[in-house]
């Protein structure tokens, strides 16, 4: 039996719930990790689990990567960083929430005298995330949850599907692409929904290349509330936007903002200094 066929025993519920004891913490790579049926490996049929971690109720389907990676209990470093960023009472942005896992460890970040607003673009994925809070609304009521997009101007974009396997790949396109049959989807600035809040202490943003319309969406926030940053960078998907990780440095930089490759652990103040990686995060502070 190959190895992909011995996974796939694990994608089996009963299995799998012993397995998932012993990948806990597991590094990308490693043995434990390798171990893991991937998402691609359980059938729609057989996908969804419903676990209980930290309080709170989840119900993940397997055959999605982030619920996958959620699920198993892989260590993120990245997230971890982010993490250790969030204080008790700050209020936390998250644009881009995908089915909204990261928005209840935030929750619990900040604590019941904190506050966190979702944005999700994905009408299936909102779906999700309003039963995930909906079921655990005892323990996560600081937690508003909107609907729509993020971008430079209000209108309408349609969502595009680009993987079976990851919804989190899902990305916003015009409306006149004939050929994508996506649902449409409501964008607004940040500057239009959240600069009437009282303070804003953390932005985090992952909107598959479409990072630069978010944040010139939000130049009164910066200038207002002058938040710390989290963005995701892929400089393939920000060229389908014909944007560049120069034009975000560019854009932030006037405000005040420092940037930090936490993948590489190095401060940047140029695109030239990263060298070949085309996807990472930057935590941007002043």
């Amino acid at each position: 039996m190959n190895l992909n066929g011995i996974r796939k025993l694990f994608s089996h519920e009963q299995l799998g719930s012993v397995l998932q004891k012993i990948t806990q913490n597991a590094t990308e790579g490693s043995i434990r990790y390798r171990m893991a049926p991937m998402p691609e490996l359980y059938s729609k049929s057989n996908s969804v689990r419903e676990i209980k971690r930290d309080g709170i109720s989840y119900r993940l389907d397997l055959s999605d990567l982030m619920d996958w990676w959620f699920y198993w209990g892989f260590k993120d470093e990245a997230h971890e960083f982010l993490f250790s960023k969030i204080k008790k009472n700050d209020v936390v942005v998250d644009v881009g929430a995908n089915k909204c896992i990261l928005t209840t460890l935030f929750s619990k970040q900040v604590g019941p005298t904190g506050k966190v607003y979702s944005f999700e673009a994905n009408p299936d994925n909102y779906e999700v995330c309003l039963d995930l809070v909906l079921r655990n609304k005892s323990s996560i009521e600081n937690c508003t949850l909107i609907g729509k997009g993020c971008g430079s101007e209000p209108g309408v974009m349609r969502m595009a599907r680009t993987s079976s396997n990851n919804t989190g790949m899902d990305r916003l396109v015009s409306v006149k692409d004939e050929e994508n049959l996506g649902k449409d989807v409501e964008v607004v600035p940040l500057d239009q929904e959240l600069l009437n809040l009282e303070k804003i202490e953390l932005i985090k943003i992952d909107t598959e290349g479409f990072e630069f319309e978010v944040l010139m969406g939000a130049t009164a926030i910066l200038e207002k509330f002058k938040p710390k940053l989290f963005i995701e960078f892929d400089r393939n998907n920000l060229q389908r936007y014909n944007a560049s990780v120069q034009q975000i440095i560019d854009y932030l930089k006037p405000f005040g903002y420092s940037f930090f490759n936490v993948q590489s652990g190095e401060y940047f103040s140029s695109e030239l200094e990263l060298g070949p990686e085309f996807h990472f995060d930057c935590y941007c502070e002043i």
